[in-house]
């Protein structure tokens, strides 16, 4: 790693990700790493601008949760968008669809587990991603109207939230595994549910920058910049911008054909809303697009980079293969889809997912800090995808299709 680049990394990953830390959207931190994102192109020399696009700001006190005199412990989190409320209410459990679906909850707290609380449920609203499971407790949710939801997360401590959707009017929370048992051991008792919440109307902002080449096709490199609520998002996904600023300052520097567009994402972890914007003023020029890069869960200092290849000719998945083994440490996986590669993949867009096997359990907690970061892993992915650029420059739009 040069000592240019080297510097450069450094100096992203501290102001990202230890100065302005968690970027959840609509928030001021949010802004302030748009901000930031928006100064580093510029001082690149590279034509930047915003889009502008509304979301809902949102904060929490710690929930309580209390029967009679005892309360759950601290491994329990309101869920991100819930409303407030103060209630004191019978519970009634179910742990499947069937359960849910005969249930009688009008004045109750329903207390879900087990499969209908396995993973977390998608937003209603969420424009790509909506399995039938989720569709159906969403709709029966809506059906059965309980005063409150506590929900049961399958972790045993350290519980994520288990909805996060703006459009639910149910308060809820998730409890741990641990928690659960103690509610469960207490149907036959009032629950009282204590939730401090605030909304608002607030602004996100994509930040797209642009290096005009010889020819109007683009190359189009991204990443998301927002996190989860209260994680500094140094993994997820810190990391990839700090490849991303790094990147625009080094092929601003290089001599190409094709246009090269560089997207920093908001919204990538609520709703996909930057998505959505970008495609409400772009998604005519998708069939100009050679190819998009997405850069999502990078950088980890136990990790091995991966690359996969989505909607793809033959000719384009022979280059990465290529490329990979000038790289004795990248490896090739399957393709995956949830992330800001799904709305030029899903579209027809030849696409590479860059991104990491390593730990599980970093992305949207409090601990995925900087120390989880080694900076040769980013300057190792900032190097892969220079090669993969150069490789695609002069290629045609028919060539990396299918």
């Amino acid at each position: 790693m040069s000592d240019g680049l080297q510097e450069r990394i450094n100096q992203h990953i501290h102001q990202l990700i230890t100065e302005i830390g968690p970027r959840m959207i609509g928030t001021p931190a949010n802004r302030s790493a748009a901000k930031y994102i928006y100064d580093q192109f510029g001082e690149s020399d590279i034509a930047v601008k915003l889009q502008r696009f509304d979301c809902v700001t949102w904060s929490a006190e710690p929930p309580i949760i209390a029967i009679g005199e005892e309360t759950a412990d601290h491994h329990t989190v309101v869920n991100t968008f819930s409303p407030p409320c103060e209630v004191t209410a019978p519970m009634v459990a179910c742990n499947s669809l069937a359960q849910l679906a005969n249930a009688s909850l009008v004045g109750k707290i329903v207390l879900l587990y087990g499969d209908l609380t396995k993973q977390p449920i998608a937003p209603k609203g969420h424009p790509f991603y909506m399995p039938e499971h989720h569709r159906r407790i969403n709709e029966l949710l809506d059906a059965k109207r309980p005063s409150a939801a506590i929900l049961v997360s399958p972790r045993f401590v350290d519980p994520l939230p288990i909805i996060e959707d703006w459009d639910i009017v149910i308060p809820s929370v998730t409890v741990s595994a641990a928690n659960g048992i103690w509610l469960l051991k207490n149907l036959d008792k009032n629950v009282r549910l204590t939730i401090l919440t605030e909304h608002s109307m607030g602004q996100g902002r994509n930040v797209i920058a642009t290096i005009p080449g010889e020819r109007p096709e683009r190359i189009v490199i991204c990443a998301h910049f927002d996190t989860k609520i209260n994680t500094p998002g140094a993994v997820d996904n810190g990391a990839a911008v700090v490849a991303l600023l790094a990147l625009a300052a080094e092929l601003a520097k290089q001599p190409h054909n094709a246009t090269i567009e560089f997207i920093a994402f908001n919204g990538e972890e609520y709703y996909g809303l930057g998505d959505t914007e970008y495609l409400r003023n772009y998604e005519s020029t998708f069939p100009s697009i050679i190819a998009a890069i997405n850069m999502d869960g990078i950088g980890q200092w136990t990790g091995t980079s991966t690359a996969a290849a989505l909607a793809h000719s033959e000719a384009f998945g022979q280059t990465l293969s290529e490329v990979v083994q000038t790289y004795p440490s990248v490896i090739i996986t399957d393709p995956w889809y949830a992330s800001n590669h799904y709305t030029f993949f899903s579209r027809g867009v030849p696409s590479i997912a860059i991104s990491s096997i390593g730990v599980d359990d970093i992305g949207h907690f409090v601990w995925d800090d900087i120390g989880w970061l080694d900076p040769n892993k980013i300057a190792e992915v900032v190097n892969f995808v220079i090669e993969l650029v150069k490789r695609l420059d002069t290629k045609s739009i028919a060539w990396t299709r299918p």
